[in-house]
């Protein structure tokens, strides 16, 4: 019993030890821009040509003495900001710093560009982005130095890239069966994905890839709208379906405005338009012009379409049937013509 109390007093301790500690976030770099329309937001790192970007380094603690940048990625830094109060050769004793533009190893001071409230906004520097019609991406890589009057220590901080566009669009994805989430991509010399699977499209449209991929050039414009209406469900003129087919009797509409062959038998109004298209599973449909789709599922029941065909399960077979809209099997009749007609062959003029 002894031995437990003994535990579960180490436990305790050892509980208030780590709690002890105070929860650290780690330091990154953050980019800031007013290009901020559609998809984008301010904080991506994606900016128009000519618009406003800024760079930071966030969630320093108070022990951050110095600030030093890499504008280009390639490991030789060339700018170093000083904690407002701390001496501008602080950290000289304890490191030296691979510098631009010969690759020389130098004095942190030899790098000085003034002195700022790191952290959080308080030191965040402009990026030039040209102007409108120009674009690039690059890196931009950082390492922060702490406590050089006592313990010295420094961090690398993860590269991080920006890009500025000219030129943005919605295009669909690739995902499995039709797309119903576009991205929205800007372009900077290729395409950059500013926001993956957006849901642009409704519940009754899909992502139509004859459509998408129209660019805009205009910075506050939206690009072209690639979601257009799906098959079955209603539709004012061609241009509004994905199938370029919005026609009249060849489907009802319902109450909830979808126009699948499970609503035919309940449904009133024959008249309507509607997006038409191919089958797809389990939406099988009577065409037009009286090309019926196999008659082989349960899902054809509803099918009353161009001579009232509707498909029934009769003694283990699926046949077709005839009879008014809305009719039952009970008054139904064998269909007057030949669904599946045989092939003919017909001997004109022949003589023996």
């Amino acid at each position: 019993m002894i031995r437990k109390i003994k535990l579960i007093t180490a436990l305790v301790y050892l509980l208030i030890l780590v709690l002890s500690f105070p929860f650290v976030t780690s330091v990154y770099i953050d980019y800031d821009d007013n290009w901020t329309v559609n998809e984008g937001d301010g904080n991506d790192g994606v900016a128009w040509g000519g618009y406003y970007l800024d760079i930071g380094l966030n969630s320093l603690t108070s022990n951050a003495d110095i600030v030093c940048w890499d504008w280009d990625d390639d490991s030789e830094y060339s700018h170093c900001y000083f904690e407002t109060g701390v001496s501008e050769y602080e950290c000289d004793d304890d490191y030296l710093i691979k510098s631009e533009p010969n690759g020389d190893y130098v004095n942190l001071s030899s790098l000085y560009d003034g002195h700022c409230s790191l952290g959080d906004g308080g030191c965040d520097h402009e990026i030039d982005t040209g102007s409108s019609g120009q674009s690039w991406s690059e890196y931009r890589d950082t390492i922060y130095f702490e406590d050089c009057d006592s313990v010295a220590s420094y961090t690398n901080v993860d590269a991080k890239k920006y890009w500025i566009i000219y030129g943005h669009q919605y295009d669909c994805d690739s995902e499995p069966g039709p797309s119903t989430d576009p991205d929205y991509e800007g372009n900077y010399d290729s395409w950059l994905n500013i926001k993956a699977n957006t849901s642009k499209c409704s519940a009754s449209q899909e992502c139509d890839e004859n459509h998408d991929a129209i660019v805009s050039c205009t910075a506050s414009a939206t690009p072209s709208d690639p979601c257009r209406t799906k098959n079955w469900y209603s539709c004012s003129d061609d241009d509004d379906c994905i199938s370029d087919k919005c026609e009249q009797s060849e489907c009802s509409t319902c109450s909830d405005s979808q126009c699948t062959s499970a609503y035919w038998n309940s449904c009133t109004n024959n008249g309507a338009l509607c997006c038409a298209g191919d089958a797809v599973p389990d939406q099988y449909y009577c065409e037009y012009y009286e090309t019926w789709t196999d008659c082989t599922s349960e899902s054809h029941t509803g099918c009353q379409q161009k001579g009232s065909y509707y498909c029934t399960l009769e003694s283990g077979d699926w046949k077709w049937r005839t009879c008014t809209f809305g009719c039952n099997d009970s008054s139904c009749t064998e269909p007057d013509i030949d669904v599946y007609p045989t092939t003919l062959t017909f001997n004109i003029n022949q003589t023996g």
